[in-house]
């Protein structure tokens, strides 16, 4: 491994925190100051994470995530009738769930690690260790945030040769849900189904059961609409696919995002200049729409600039992982890979109007020092990981 790789997982999430700050301090000197000391704090654990050899953190993932998952449930216990997703230590919030999210990693990757384990254990035991914290987290509510577990969980098992036999029975029935909403897409995945069947030639037994359980999740879905989601939730939903009726309600988030980003032109309205988030039209500027506040003040350029610093630190981190020959060390690598993807997707998306409102932080950027600490504990992983295959080649040479 070269030591260029290692600066790029230090020069970029630094680039994008230093981005975030300037775009904080614009926005409330409280926030700037509060994500300064969390910045600071975050380095002392990025230095940990980084200094620590790798066979401590194998170990130690089993008691983050049982610690993660206690949380959880103490926060759900603890909290009031509406959102449960902090736990509060004096002054200061912590969210559990970013820390099952590392916690999920460590443990999937350790147990990925070990070469005498079947598919079939493989499917059931990371399906397991992902299902409980996303239910404890869909019990907040958090909807965007419990899916980051199947996110990884899926990631995982793709990049790791998981038999398609297995994956189309995991992946059909979330894509059957959502599809149903259009007649045209579920026939089109029906059709995809059972092409994928005859492909890898499967049993007739196998394609009536593929395509029994499509069938049966994609007309049962007004139950799930009606059932499994919050109002909320719906409402969200309603107001992504049709913002404009919802002009004062729940599109309200989605119309003025895009409004931010679009009157920023090429070149931004410059630093402290924005009128979306300066007259309180655009909520959440510190938070879940800082992406559209960032891009109102320092435009299309500034957009795209955050497009390929995050585009550069995913490319590198699955490069990097794919070259890597220990298997923990390439499992964690992919996790870390999967977080990284997934929360630049669910963020951006939610800003340019292509996902419902999900709550999503864009890493290092948005306010918030829960995730902040993670993602710094990820890159001293996943920098850990790369010093340690350095070394396994020169000793291999």
């Amino acid at each position: 491994m070269q030591k260029s790789e290692i600066r790029a997982f230090i020069i970029i999430p630094f680039t994008l925190l230093a981005m975030g700050l300037v775009e904080l301090s614009s926005i409330s000197q409280f926030y700037f100051e509060r994500q300064l000391a969390w910045a600071f704090f975050s380095a002392s654990v990025f230095a940990l994470f980084s200094l620590v050899p790798l066979k401590f953190w194998k170990a130690f993932g089993i008691p983050i995530y049982l610690i993660s998952i206690l949380f959880l449930a103490l926060a759900l216990m603890m909290g009031g009738p509406g959102p449960r997703r902090w736990l509060q230590f004096g002054s200061t919030r912590f969210q559990p769930s970013e820390l099952a999210k590392l916690g999920y990693i460590l443990i999937a990757a350790r147990i990925l690690s070990n070469r005498r384990k079947s598919q079939i254990a493989l499917l059931l035991q990371l399906g397991l260790l992902a299902l409980i914290p996303f239910l404890l987290t869909i019990a907040e509510p958090d909807l965007a945030t419990s899916v980051t577990f199947l996110w990884i969980y899926f990631f995982l098992l793709y990049l790791f040769d998981i038999s398609p036999f297995y994956l189309a029975f995991l992946v059909m029935p979330p894509l059957a849900v959502i599809t149903s909403f259009s007649p045209i897409l579920f026939l089109i995945l029906f059709v995809g189904a059972l092409l994928h069947s005859r492909y890898i030639k499967a049993g007739l037994a196998y394609t009536v059961s593929l395509l029994t359980l499509i069938l049966l999740l994609g007309f049962s879905t007004p139950l799930i609409w009606k059932k499994a989601l919050k109002p909320y939730q719906r409402e969200r939903v309603i107001a992504f696919l049709a913002p404009e009726k919802y002009r004062t309600g729940s599109g309200w988030q989605i119309l003025q995002a895009r409004i931010a980003l679009g009157s920023g032109g090429f070149g931004g309205k410059g630093y402290g200049r924005g009128t979306q988030k300066g007259l309180s039209f655009l909520p959440a500027a510190h938070t879940d729409f800082i992406f559209s506040s960032f891009g109102e003040e320092f435009g299309f350029a500034g957009s795209l600039l955050v497009f390929l610093l995050f585009g550069g630190l995913i490319y590198a981190t699955l490069r990097s992982s794919f070259r890597m020959r220990d298997r923990f060390r390439r499992a964690l690598g992919f996790g870390i890979g999967a977080y990284f993807t997934y929360h630049f997707l669910a963020n951006v998306g939610t800003n340019l109007g292509f996902f419902p409102v999900a709550g999503v932080p864009l890493p290092f950027m948005t306010y918030g020092g829960s995730h902040l600490t993670v993602e710094a504990a990820l890159l001293g992983l996943l920098i850990r990981a790369l010093k340690e295959e350095s070394s396994s080649y020169r000793i291999l040479e």
